[in-house]
């Protein structure tokens, strides 16, 4: 799982409806698109929410771009359909 300060986000590599944590995320009903800043990286999508006034300790991101903001990083940009952050990371938040 994603928790603690070594790890930013979890880019599973199953399908989320394949995945046995699926009802878990699907709980998550409410949609904040974005670019979220976690540390090193901008990551634009949209994480959902189980309740408007709290931050969980992982959140659901759907429709995920991911990039490094150091130049010359080795990884340059990632998209994945679903991902899991740790809230911990962010930093700052633009609404899109």
């Amino acid at each position: 799982m994603v928790s603690g300060n070594s790890v930013v986000a979890l880019v599973p590599r199953t399908e989320l409806s394949q995945r046995a944590d699926h009802e878990v995320w699907a709980q998550y009903e409410i949609p904040c698109p974005g670019i979220f800043h976690m540390g090193p990286y901008l990551i634009r999508g949209t994480m959902m929410f189980l309740r408007e006034d709290c931050v969980e300790e992982v959140m659901p991101m759907f429709g995920v771009q991911i990039r490094h903001t150091v130049p010359g990083a080795a990884l340059g940009e990632l998209s994945a359909p679903f991902i899991v952050v740790n809230p911990s990371w962010m930093v700052g938040y633009q609404p899109t």
